[in-house]
């Protein structure tokens, strides 16, 4: 859920204009998130990792879920739009890719 409340507070900042929060939100919401959750070896997000990027005793840590691949291309395009941070763009097409190859959506 971290990258869902780095958009919220990424919209709470542009709504007030609060730089100091829109960098903590990115780096530490946004950025630190989708790097420690990101499948080096197969591509997708985790569904769940703790602090130190361990599995916890969850049975699904190591599903890969349609919603928090939503959240992250939402996400990292609100973090690019603030920002203009080219990384994040880079990771929001990264996430794109692999969320339209690995969950179609047969009737669109």
């Amino acid at each position: 859920h971290a990258l869902e409340a780095g958009w919220f507070l990424l919209q709470y900042a542009a709504e007030r204009g609060d730089e100091q929060i829109q960098t903590t939100a990115i780096q530490k919401f946004v950025e630190l998130p989708y790097e420690s959750g990101w499948d080096k070896a197969h591509g997708g997000l985790f569904y769940f990792l703790d602090v130190d990027g361990h599995c916890p005793t969850q049975l699904e840590w190591s599903m890969k879920l349609w919603w928090p691949h939503s959240e992250a291309l939402i996400a990292l395009l609100m973090a690019y739009s603030q920002s203009r941070k080219a990384e994040l763009l880079q990771s929001f097409f990264r996430v794109y890719e692999y969320t339209f190859s690995h969950f179609p959506d047969p009737a669109g």
